[in-house]
Parts: structure tokens; sequence; C-alpha cells
């Protein structure tokens, strides 16, 4: 402030060459991808908060997550919750782990993981896998073990997209 007050302070224009922009956000936009980096993920965390706010499924129920910070290192498999402390919790993803400290569950209001746990068993959250929607993948298996749990498999390359899951899950509904 000082710095306005005796008209020393000075802006800097914008270097347009290294403007970027962001066409209309979808909905599968806000889903949080844990195959991608920390440091991304919590990025896109802070980028689409304070709307329309970053999200997981967890057992089937959308939590927004408001606040995150990169953890240390990972301890199991990718987009598996794989810590709980008294105030976050861990989910494992491509270089390490993001640390969930804020989060809307759905029909709740925003709340500090802590608090959060005060109504919730946090030892249920431990080896408890996110659903990711980033390469369309998890959509593909939530709705399948949703609807058809007949026809659901394990999908475990993470690099295929929709149609290529369809055309595996179809191959072996031939098969079978």
């Amino acid at each position: 402030m000082p710095s306005i007050v005796d008209e020393t302070n000075f802006s800097l224009a914008q270097d347009e060459s290294e403007a970027t922009y962001v066409g209309m956000l979808k909905r599968e936009d806000e889903r949080l991808d844990f195959n991608d980096a920390a440091k991304n993920i919590v990025n896109k965390i802070r980028a689409l908060n304070p709307e329309p706010l970053a999200n997981i499924l967890v057992d089937d129920e959308e939590w927004k997550i408001l606040s995150a910070e990169v953890g240390s290192t990972k301890t199991g498999e990718v987009g598996v919750i794989s810590e709980v402390g008294k105030d976050y919790f861990s989910i494992n993803c491509q270089d390490g782990c993001v640390n969930i400290r804020e989060i809307k569950p759905s029909g709740k209001k925003n709340m500090m993981v802590r608090d959060f746990f005060n109504g919730y068993k946090k030892e249920n959250l431990i080896n408890k896998r996110i659903i990711s929607l980033g390469a369309g993948k998890g959509i593909l298996e939530w709705h399948l073990k949703k609807n058809m749990p007949e026809l659901y498999i394990e999908c475990t390359d993470y690099t295929l997209n929709a149609v290529e899951q369809l055309k595996k899950v179809f191959v072996h509904l031939d098969s079978a």
C-alpha cells in the first residue's frame, strides 16, 4: 500500500505471446485424473476454485475438492487413498501423492477434512479407489459396475480411451 500512496507503484503489461485462452469448461474437465503429476493436480484444484470446483467420485458420491497440496511419496497404486491423517487424506498419483485438505461432500457445505472426519470414519477411506474420469476409463468402469455388474471387467490399461475400453469389453463378451 505505501507504494500506491507515494506513487512509486508500477504495473507490468501482460506479455500477449505467453497468454493462453481456455475455451468453455465441460463437466468432465472438473474431474481430477490421478494419472497426472501431483503438481498438475494441485494446480487444477487451485484453478477451478471457487467455481466450478474440481471433483472426485468416492463410492458413487461426488466430493468437490477445495484445497490440496503436493504430498511426499506414493505408497501404492495410482488413484487409491493411501494415507489418512488428522486433517488430510492422501491420494496416490503418477509421481507421488496429493494431500486433500478441504472438501465439499455431495449435499453438504464446504469443510476442512478434519471436520469431515468428525462424522465419517477415516479408517473407511484407506485403500479406497477414486474413480478418475480423465481418460474415459473411470466413467466406463463406474457405469458398468453400477448398471451392468455382470458385464464389468477390471480395466487396467489407463492409457486407453473410453471407445477402446468398450471394444475391450465387447471382445471379452464375444470370447465368453
